[in-house]
C-alpha cells in the first residue's frame, strides 16, 4: 500500500507536464493526485505528516486558484480531459503505427496515456470508446 503513495505522484509529473500545453489537464491531475493520496493514507489508517499537511495544503491553493481563474467545473474539466486524451491518442496511434520498433519512450507513452485515461474514471464511469481504448494500455 506504501507503493500506491508512490505511484500517486505520477499525476503530479503529468500535471508539471501538461501544464504548458493544457491548464485545465494540469488542475485534473492535481485533484487526482489529491484524491488518490487522501484516499490511500486513509487505507493505510495513517494521518497526515506536518510536511504532508502543509505540501496538500499548498497543493489545494493551486487547485482552487486554478478553479477560480478559468471558472471550471466538472463539466469543462471532464470534456477537457477527454479532448486532451482523444489528441494523444491519436498522436500516439500515428506514431506507433509508423514505428517499426516499440521502444521504452513508446512504452512511457503508453503508460502515460493510461494515467490520462483514467483521469477520465475521476468524472464517472468511462464513455464506451474509452473503456474500449482503455484496454489497450493495460
Amino acid at each position: 500500500m506504501k507503493k500506491k503513495l508512490e505511484q500517486c505522484k505520477i499525476y503530479l509529473l503529468l500535471a508539471k507536464e501538461s501544464e504548458a500545453t493544457d491548464p485545465i489537464v494540469a488542475h485534473a491531475c492535481r485533484t487526482f493526485y489529491v484524491d488518490r493520496f487522501m484516499e490511500t493514507k486513509k487505507k493505510l489508517g495513517e494521518a497526515l505528516t506536518p510536511e504532508e499537511k502543509k505540501d496538500l495544503s499548498e497543493l489545494l491553493s493551486i487547485i482552487e486558484a486554478a478553479k477560480k481563474e478559468a471558472g471550471l467545473n466538472k463539466e469543462t474539466t471532464r470534456e477537457a480531459v477527454e479532448n486532451f486524451c482523444g489528441l494523444r491518442f491519436a498522436v500516439l496511434d500515428k506514431e506507433e503505427h509508423k514505428t517499426a520498433k516499440i521502444t521504452k519512450k513508446h512504452a512511457m507513452l503508453f503508460k502515460n496515456m493510461a494515467n490520462y485515461i483514467e483521469l477520465l474514471a475521476m468524472y464517472g464511469p468511462l464513455p464506451p470508446k474509452w473503456d474500449e481504448k482503455c484496454k489497450l494500455f493495460v
